[in-house]
């Protein structure tokens, strides 16, 4: 099995509202398995918050969602997930309330917005000169799964 990771880190800075799925465009999945481990700063809501991260495949801006896990309040670093992802695949998240951050990174990074809750079909991202050179503070990392076998994690329960 080799490391999978998909996304990018980086610092606080600007923030992204609730209400709206946004995905990270910049680093694309580099193998299909499972994504065990996500980063994802967020800032803190006084009515809670719930964090749906998923993964999303197709051909940009066009992009379908494929599979994704419910993280709750906060954010930081989950691990013990299981998210599907095949190579190429894009991550994003979805808040329901509070806000997520943005990282001025620099050339080639970027990330797309839509309104709404949209793991649940196939919606049209869009991007705009103000994303360019910003990323999502949005990382994940797991290990490619040969197809039919069973990832070690599920053996091991």
């Amino acid at each position: 099995m080799a490391d999978i990771d998909v996304g990018l880190t980086g610092g606080s800075g600007y923030t992204c509202r609730a209400g709206y799925t946004y995905v990270e465009i910049t680093n694309q999945s580099n193998g299909t398995g499972i994504i065990d481990t996500v980063t994802v700063l967020s800032r803190s809501s006084p009515y809670g918050q719930t964090i749906v991260i998923g993964t999303l495949y197709g051909t940009f801006p066009s992009l379908t969602g494929r599979d994704t896990v419910t993280i709750g309040r906060g954010g930081g670093t989950v691990t013990g997930l299981s998210l599907d992802i095949e190579e190429n695949d894009y991550i994003g998240h979805y808040f329901n309330s509070g806000y997520g951050n943005i990282h001025l990174l620099g050339v080639n990074a970027s990330y797309a917005v839509v309104a709404g809750n949209a793991f649940g079909g196939t919606s049209t991202y869009e991007t705009s000169e103000g994303r360019l050179k910003r990323v999502l503070t949005l990382y994940g990392s797991g290990e490619t799964v040969a197809v039919g076998a069973i990832p070690q994690m599920l053996v091991s329960m």
